[in-house]
């Protein structure tokens, strides 16, 4: 029960960090980072995951060099961190094509062939998408006004994210009931 609320609590922090930034960087600037060094501290602990402690690290270390233009680029990390376990995954089963096999799985249905072809090219499509939200999030910081790139890293990438995540999962459930349709 500890780890769920942690992970409620790590996750909405994460979401929240545009906003940080935004309205308490002036006031709160090691604050904020040594609270992000912290969360992916004990991540790290709690999941003994090897990128939490260097992301951990990593905001410690923005902590002692105080280089601002460095931490608005978390947002295209994540994203890069993203593409890689999606693209890396593309060279045997694909990520999305394993969650589908779950899935289907749990029904006691096995996924079609198409299924798997589709779900492969589903996973090239979150790997465009975080390639478009890196070259984004990580053009707005270098911009001098952050109000746009707290907009668009705050909200319209989520946004952006759960309408394709969404749609992908909708249109993923009809190709696969499509498929396994028994012919007549």
């Amino acid at each position: 029960m500890k780890k769920i609320i942690f992970n409620i609590f790590f996750t909405s922090i994460s979401i929240a960090y545009p906003f940080l930034l935004f309205f308490f960087k002036d006031e709160y600037f090691t604050l904020i980072l040594l609270l992000m060094s912290a969360l992916w501290s004990i991540k790290a602990m709690l999941e003994k995951s090897k990128i939490a402690l260097v992301f951990a690290i990593i905001f410690a270390f923005l902590c002692v060099i105080k280089e601002q233009i460095l931490i608005y680029l978390y947002p295209c990390v994540i994203s890069i961190l993203f593409l890689g376990i999606f693209a890396s995954s593309l060279k045997d089963e694909a990520i999305i094509t394993k969650i589908a096999k779950k899935q289907a799985n749990l029904k006691g249905e096995v996924l079609p062939e198409q299924a798997i072809d589709y779900t492969r090219s589903l996973t090239k499509l979150w790997c465009a998408f975080f390639v478009f939200n890196t070259f984004i999030a990580g053009n707005l910081a270098f911009m001098e006004e952050k109000f746009y790139w707290t907009l668009y890293t705050g909200v319209i990438s989520y946004v952006l994210m759960g309408f394709l995540f969404v749609g992908e999962f909708i249109y993923r459930k009809a190709v696969i009931e499509k498929y396994n349709k028994p012919k007549l």
